[in-house]
């Protein structure tokens, strides 16, 4: 027998051992081993309760991996400290403190495709102002509204994901083949939209006069207010008295961005 086949076989015999032994009582410890811990996998959603978090100092960065919620901004005058309530979050859910980062995490359940969608609200004391919000999301359905900060970093693998009300001064989306649309948004220096096969969709504060923008787009196709671009390699240096840099660089996908009168 070619050793091709004696490795395809072994190969398949381990698979099967695997599966075995999990289906006798490893399923909840899957989530735990190797790279799947990465991942943040959990075989099944169960014991759906509530989440209380306060920041115990000040806080620079806040993670949020969510793929499945709605997350709520609040600017509050009656707390010091960054406080975060979470309802309908099942095990592995998770909110903790990291330095100076608060970091929220949602794991994938494998075999609870239709669990409640977590609600998450996220309350900063007035004169705080974030520094750095990072939003991860590799599948599923989110909404986050009333998000302000210096800098926000949103990474959409699949899945959809939408922002209502966004204040920051740079902005960087990275959307891989999921959807992302953010409206009414205010950004004062940079926005940097990459995009491979997925769908952005942006409305921007401020005139097209407002922005210095640079356009790249492979086989998908770029629309910015009035102008248009498709086709192979079509890239654009747009010159002009703008402050505010929009820089898009689309492969097979789709981005439209539409500005807005202040």
């Amino acid at each position: 027998m070619k050793t091709i086949y004696k490795v395809l076989i072994s190969f398949l015999i381990g698979v099967c051992l695997i599966f075995a032994g999990l289906s006798i009582g490893g399923l909840s410890e899957l989530g735990e081993v190797g790279f799947l811990s990465r991942l943040n996998l959990r075989w099944s959603a169960s014991e759906m309760s509530y989440k209380d978090f306060v920041a115990s100092y000040d806080i620079d960065e806040l993670s949020i991996q969510i793929h499945k919620g709605t997350v709520q901004f609040h600017q509050s005058q009656d707390i010091d400290r960054i406080k975060i309530t979470a309802r309908q979050v099942y095990s592995g859910f998770d909110i903790f403190q990291k330095g100076d980062k608060i970091v929220i995490e949602q794991p994938h359940y494998w075999l609870n495709r239709h669990y409640e969608s977590a609600i998450i609200d996220i309350y900063i004391p007035e004169k705080k102002d974030l520094e750095t919000v990072k939003i991860d999301m590799s599948a599923g359905d989110l909404s986050v509204h009333d998000l302000v900060a210096n800098e926000v970093k949103i990474d959409t693998a699949a899945g959809r994901l939408q922002v209502n009300r966004l204040e920051c001064n740079d902005l960087k989306l990275n959307t891989a083949m999921g959807q992302t649309k953010i409206k009414d948004a205010t950004v004062q220096k940079k926005v940097n939209v990459d995009v491979g096969a997925g769908d952005v969709n942006l409305n921007l504060r401020g005139r097209q006069a407002d922005f210095h923008k640079r356009v790249s787009v492979g086989l998908g196709h770029v629309r910015v207010g009035d102008s248009s671009y498709s086709g192979i390699a079509d890239r654009e240096s747009y010159d002009s008295d703008g402050k505010i840099e929009l820089d898009i660089d689309c492969g097979l996908g789709n981005v439209n961005v539409e500005m807005e009168d202040l």
